[in-house]
């Protein structure tokens, strides 16, 4: 019911597009504990960017997998990328040298990946494209431990679906939400931040209160605090 599939990539624009894969690096670093100050992805969609859309760089990456290296530059494409494309992306005028911005990236170790979202290519076309970003790197002092990468419109959504938040967010983007579903989000709009309002009333039945009397709502808050930090707990709003 929540998977995303190519389709639903490539209805999204280029900000769109972008922001999935802020939200998808936000989540990525989150599940692994590591800092979310080493994403960035400030400028207008539109603005001159070196080719770099999004900059991913944490000082490790103990699961590496779509961020593939600690230092990690997506470009995003809301088109469908040719081998010739991919060229003059990596390279672009007539001098066709490698972006300085790319070229930083890989003689760092790092990886460079493009993100297409109306792309779908077969497996040797996927290699085709890896090939022609390889071939960009000629000339370069790459390290050896350097990534050059392609994820088409498929590949993202594999991503995506890793990532339950951020395939709702997506829906929503698409206006195909799921009924009764909400990312999370500010639900009730509130301008400003707020405390819960809490008194002496009854408000929260647990088991392992005696004789489950209710407790009021600072003491119940606590009590599903712990429930939800235990693996299978459970908790029922009524």
């Amino acid at each position: 019911m929540l998977e995303i599939d190519g389709s639903h990539i490539a209805r999204l624009t280029d900000v769109q597009l972008r922001e999935l894969i802020v939200q998808l690096s936000r989540a990525e670093l989150l599940r692994q504990g590591l800092p979310l100050s080493g994403i960035t992805a400030g400028g207008h969609q539109d603005s001159p960017d070196g080719g770099i859309d999004v900059r991913v760089e944490v000082p490790h990456l103990p699961l590496p997998d779509f961020v593939q290296c600690p230092l990690t530059g997506f470009q995003s494409k809301a088109t469908d990328m040719s081998r010739a494309a991919v060229t003059a992306e990596m390279c672009p005028g007539p001098s066709h040298e490698l972006r300085p911005s790319i070229r930083a990236i890989v003689e760092a170790g790092g990886a460079y990946i493009i993100v297409s979202s109306r792309g779908s290519v077969s497996d040797v076309a996927l290699k085709d494209r890896r090939d022609a970003m390889q071939r960009a790197l000629v000339g370069t002092n790459a390290s050896d431990a350097a990534v050059v990468d392609f994820y088409d419109r498929d590949r993202l959504a594999n991503w995506t679906n890793e990532h339950v938040g951020v395939a709702l967010w997506l829906r929503e983007q698409i206006e195909e939400p799921l009924s009764g579903w909400k990312p999370f989000g500010n639900w009730s709009r509130s301008p400003v931040a707020s405390e819960y309002l809490a008194d002496d009333a009854g408000r929260v039945i647990a088991r392992s209160s005696a004789k489950s009397e209710a407790m009021d709502a600072t003491h119940g808050i606590q009590a599903i605090r712990d429930a939800l930090g235990r693996p299978g707990g459970v908790v029922r709003l009524v």
